[in-house]
């Protein structure tokens, strides 16, 4: 269920930045996931597809409820 959600998060972020040449995402906190901003298995790929599209990827690492304020879309079931 957790990698389901996290492929379709990176889906959506994908299909956002088809026009970006800067990328934000916003995260929290997801055992082996995401650990920071620089590790975690999520953090790591989306390095690399940032890399290999010419990216620049700033990502930021918050607490669950506040993340929700600043996106649209989010689980629900996370509260």
């Amino acid at each position: 269920m957790l990698r389901t959600l996290l492929l379709l998060t990176f889906c959506m972020v994908l299909q956002t930045i088809a026009y970006a040449q800067e990328v934000k995402i916003g995260t929290f906190l997801i055992p082996q996931y995401v650990q920071n901003e620089k590790s975690g298995e999520f953090i790591k790929l989306a390095l690399i597809i940032a890399k290999k599209h010419n990216l620049q990827l700033d990502i930021e690492v918050l607490p669950a409820k506040r993340i929700q304020k600043y996106v649209d879309l989010y689980d629900p079931t996370q509260n």
